[in-house]
């Protein structure tokens, strides 16, 4: 149960580390993309500027000789432009598309015009330039020159006189480029390491959370160092341990208050009944008594174990603590015409643990099988040396559907009995308290119950 909290609480840090680590990387992919696709809007919107703003040259080129003819009088480098390009054209047409000039003798249309009554609406296309037969773009405007409406078509090539600006932009993406590829990076190395960080304290907290139980609620999670967003979580936390911490310490008080102030009128009663004359009355008044005895015994031991911590030093023999059993309860067991045998206690078996607790829990194991077993019959106690010890008695059993609830407190298998329901309860708490298992056997090969302690 507790490596499965902790296994819990990983998953829980890493996801959120994951979570963390993919958004930045997804804000930075998305930050790359959006800069890309402005770049290449902004060289495309360049790139479409310098189409139209070359049209508009060829248009205040256009003017009237001293004859009113029509005449195209471009500048000497801009006619060297035209004439060492192939893909760098212009043509101008009437508005009946009839060729008036163009830069390479061409008596069509670079591009169907579209008729558009709008001067100066630039209408981009594509073509094939005539030499390199390489994809050229260029552009159809209408433009007003002289009282007169002129179609002016123009295109440029990879080698027109703006290809600085192309080349500038690309060596700048792909120079800006890896600086932002560098720069996700560098974000993520520094988004990993603030996490960790930021998390340590939070883990350091979880770890600590999983060890708390009934018998250390005195802990606290640290508060130190938490990040402020979780920090009031933390704080709650506190308090509620605060809150469990004496609640916790009412109910144990109040048990062994009970147990303590219940013990002394039960020794009056029973010395009072002590000078009663002998008969059925008494002994079974003396029987009731035994058994209130036991009940309190068993609260005030419950109690005690609420707050019993384990000496991690301290060592404990279970053939001893078999022995002692035994020989504690051998007379009543010779007394109700049954017996008690010891295996496997010919050499120590030493095991982490404290003695006397220890002891109580065979002794309670050892008592109800003795109850249970009936006469002529032998309680087995068995040891071996892997720390396992087996009680076994030739009693009715423990229904295999009850094998788990016989260890939860004021559960009896017959509820006319006298016990609590208590004393597997009591066992199964100082097996836990020494991080062993208790449990019933499954595979007796006799009537009765087999309970099998295994210590580490």
């Amino acid at each position: 149960m507790e490596s499965e909290i902790k296994q819990n609480q990983n998953s829980l840090i890493n996801t959120l580390f994951v979570r963390l680590i993919l958004t930045s990387l997804g804000v930075a992919v998305l930050i790359f993309c959006l800069f890309y696709y402005n770049l290449s809007i902004t060289r495309d919107s360049l790139h479409d500027r310098g189409l139209v703003s070359q049209a508009r040259d060829i248009a205040n080129y256009l003017e009237t000789g001293e004859d009113g003819e029509l005449k195209l009088q471009l500048s000497e480098e801009l006619k060297q432009t035209y004439i060492s390009n192939n893909d760098f054209l212009y043509i101008v047409l009437d508005k009946s598309e009839k060729v008036l000039f163009s830069s390479n003798g061409q008596i069509v249309p670079l591009y169907p015009p579209n008729h558009s009554e709008a001067p100066n609406r630039p209408d981009y296309f594509q073509i094939t330039a005539p030499g390199t037969r390489e994809k050229i773009t260029g552009v159809t405007m209408l433009f007003e020159v002289l009282e007169q409406q002129f179609i002016i078509q123009v295109t440029q090539g990879a080698s027109h006189k703006d290809v600085l600006v192309d080349s500038i932009l690309e060596e700048f993406s792909e120079t800006t480029g890896a600086l932002i590829a560098l720069l996700i990076f560098f974000i993520l190395l520094i988004n990993v390491m603030t996490i960790r960080r930021a998390m340590k304290p939070l883990k350091n907290a979880s770890q600590l959370a999983s060890d708390i139980n009934p018998a250390h609620l005195d802990v606290r999670l640290p508060e130190n160092h938490i990040p402020v967003e979780i920090l009031p979580l933390v704080q709650a936390v506190n308090a509620a341990l605060e809150r469990l911490e004496k609640g916790f310490q009412m109910q144990r008080d109040f048990t062994a208050d009970a147990a303590h102030q219940l013990r002394t009128p039960l020794s009056i009663l029973s010395a009072r009944i002590d000078k009663l004359s002998a008969n059925e009355e008494y002994d079974a008044l003396k029987s009731d008594i035994r058994a209130m005895t036991r009940i309190v015994g068993q609260l005030l031991k419950v109690a005690q174990l609420e707050i019993f911590i384990l000496d991690e030093m301290e060592q404990a023999d279970l053939s001893a603590i078999c022995i002692d059993v035994a020989a504690e309860i051998g007379p009543l067991a010779i007394k109700q015409k049954k017996s008690i045998s010891v295996i496997g206690a010919d050499q120590p078996i030493i095991v982490k643990g404290n003695t006397e607790s220890l002891h109580h829990a065979v002794l309670n194991l050892v008592e109800n099988a003795l109850m249970h077993t009936p006469g002529k019959t032998s309680v087995e106690i068995e040891v071996n040396a892997k720390r396992v010890l087996k009680i076994r008695d030739y009693g009715p059993g423990i229904a295999p559907e009850h094998h788990i609830d016989a260890f939860q407190r004021f559960w009896r298998a017959d509820k006319d009995s006298s016990g609590a329901g208590l004393g597997l309860a009591i066992v199964s708490r100082i097996i836990e308290v020494h991080h062993g298992h208790v449990n019933i056997s499954d595979g007796t090969e006799h009537s009765g119950c087999e309970i099998v302690i295994t210590l580490p």
